[in-house]
């Protein structure tokens, strides 16, 4: 998956951004370390939170701050199974991302036997644990419900930091009016009059776009009924 997604354009609450940047630096600086540890030279990472958080956009910002592919993988594909899974995560090349998506589905489908989905939880385990034979691997896990994954599957080792993406606090919420507006009066202003904690990103920027104004974009939200988030994402 090519991408040129500004790590800029990816608006956190305070301190996230850098913070996950900060890991992977250390982790791609630290080989030696691990080498001489004896512990398998590999990162993985669960962001979670509701939709339009972010969680995809961070990955392929991340991904382009450091020059590194990306590498989707759908566990709900039909065309994925047992045998496949290892050979497309063998097959990945070195400086990846590998992205796997709304992991919660992948749960719901199995504990519902859907006949969808063609990858067992065994197989899904090893295909995740394969992964650390290969040097430098770095794995994302997506899902707007962690409760609903199995602790085995994101248990230390697996998953090595996590990450809880949120709807828009005041400090999003004025710094994402700024990406539209060059106003920083307005952006006060937009964020100390609509309601932290109830948009996502990708809610508020649907507004954003649409107003010409500080007026109007207020008006779009003080009153307004949240969209269903999961037809939003950022862009």
């Amino acid at each position: 998956l090519g991408n040129n997604r500004k790590l800029e354009s990816v608006v956190l609450k305070a301190g996230q951004k850098e913070a996950i940047l900060a890991d992977l630096e250390r982790f791609f600086a630290s080989r030696g370390r691990y080498e001489a540890l004896g512990i398998p030279w590999r990162r993985g990472y669960l962001l979670h939170g509701p939709p339009g958080t972010g969680k995809t956009s961070l990955v392929t910002a991340l991904a382009s701050e450091l020059a590194l592919n990306v590498c989707v993988l759908s566990l709900a594909s039909p065309n994925v199974t047992d045998e496949k899974i290892g050979n497309l995560l063998a097959s990945v090349p070195g400086r990846s991302v590998i992205l796997i998506e709304d992991v919660d589905a992948f749960f719901q489908a199995r504990s519902k036997a859907d006949a969808q989905v063609r990858v067992s939880y065994s197989g899904f385990i090893n295909a995740l644990d394969g992964v650390a034979a290969h040097e430098g691997s770095v794995v994302f896990l997506t899902t707007n419900h962690p409760q609903l994954i199995d602790e085995a599957a994101i248990r230390s080792g697996r998953v090595d930091f996590r990450l809880e993406l949120g709807l828009c606090d005041r400090s999003q919420l004025e710094r994402m009016f700024l990406k539209f507006f060059d106003d920083a009066s307005a952006a006060a202003r937009f964020a100390s009059e609509v309601d932290p904690d109830r948009w996502s990103p990708a809610q508020v920027q649907e507004r954003l776009l649409k107003a010409r104004s500080v007026d109007e974009a207020i008006d779009l939200f003080c009153g307004a009924a949240e969209l269903p988030a999961q037809q939003l994402r950022t862009i």
